[in-house]
């Protein structure tokens, strides 16, 4: 399986000509941070008629969403330590509740913010095909949305300041978190020991991980992060699309901004293709920068996007240089 796949792709898809993007010695240099809005007329006029027609009911459905989402957390949470660690996966009738009730509520939310219709290509595997689901590229604060619809649960690999966040924290429990302190080796240390075991553990849903690690205007791919490809396992590529809604990218524009647009917009777009799972040879068992290199070339062929060797660290350290060049007075 993994083998055909991998094929395939090398071969620029399904039986096109081979595709000159992207190779490993070929890393784009775009600034993958960068994104210009096509702030149109008609962009214009359709967010000042969407906030008059669209933005009262897009409130009404997101607060009726969010108050069931509240109930659900507290009426599915699992059984946790006392340092409020999940030691064991949501089962029995919680796992059926929630099985039913989060995909509904999340497609209703979607489809009240103008996401019609949001269309899969291939099927996702089941944690005995896969034992971690990868994405990329990361560019959207919908990133978090969407994969609440998709057809199998999942546990969040998130920051650990995304479960601090009011609201947003509690309703993070639903999706069995595992949280990492990025400046913290310990933290860093604890979460790929639970990524390992629920990646192992099948009454575990799979971990679940953007693996860029942080949000790009999907022009390029940065270096996979190596925790999703650390237990040598078989792993599932997923693509998440937004064509037609550059509203929908956020790289360094404030996101209530994002989020405001994305409420006076009368049709958004994403979908979604699962990639054939990847099965790791022995060499990248042993090596996950190599194994993350290999699928990371296979989701960017597929995407038809280049690679880049910027990091999000790269890129904070520019902008401290430049602020710096620009408070220094001029000679």
């Amino acid at each position: 399986m993994a083998s055909r796949q991998r094929t395939l792709l090398g071969q620029g898809g399904s039986g096109s000509e081979p595709s000159s993007q992207p190779d490993s010695q070929h890393k784009a240099q775009v600034n993958p941070f960068e994104m210009e809005y096509p702030w149109t007329l008609g962009k214009k006029i359709e967010v000042v008629f969407g906030f008059v027609l669209l933005m009262p009911l897009r409130i009404v459905s997101s607060f009726i969403v969010l108050t069931v989402g509240l109930i659900l957390t507290y009426s599915t949470q699992g059984k946790k330590d006392k340092d409020n660690h999940l030691i064991e996966p949501i089962s029995g009738w919680r796992r059926k509740l929630y099985n039913f009730m989060c995909p509904f509520f999340c497609r209703f939310w979607l489809y009240s913010l103008g996401f019609f219709h949001i269309p899969f290509k291939g099927r996702m595997a089941s944690h005995k095909e896969a034992s971690v689901y990868v994405l990329a590229p990361h560019s959207s604060y919908i990133d978090g949305l969407v994969p609440m619809i998709f057809p199998q649960p999942f546990c969040a690999v998130t920051r650990y300041e995304n479960g601090q966040v009011p609201l947003l924290g509690v309703l993070m429990e639903l999706v069995s978190p595992i949280y990492i302190k990025r400046a913290s080796t310990d933290s860093r240390r604890m979460a790929m020991d639970e990524i390992q075991k629920r990646s192992e553990d099948q009454s575990w849903p799979c971990p679940f991980i953007y693996v860029e690690g942080t949000c790009t205007n999907r022009r390029a791919l940065l270096p996979f992060k190596h925790g999703a490809f650390t237990p040598g396992l078989p792993v599932q590529p997923i693509i998440l699309r937004y064509d037609g809604s550059p509203f929908l990218i956020w790289t360094l524009t404030h996101p209530l901004l994002l989020i405001l647009v994305t409420f006076c917009t009368f049709i958004n777009h994403a979908s979604v293709e699962f990639m054939e799972p990847v099965v790791p040879t022995e060499e990248e068992k042993q090596d996950p920068a190599l194994f993350a290199e290999n699928v990371r070339k296979l989701m960017a062929r597929q995407l038809n996007i280049p690679l880049t060797s910027y990091s999000h660290r790269d890129f904070v350290q520019m902008q401290k240089e430049a602020s710096k060049e620009a408070s220094t007075p001029s000679k």
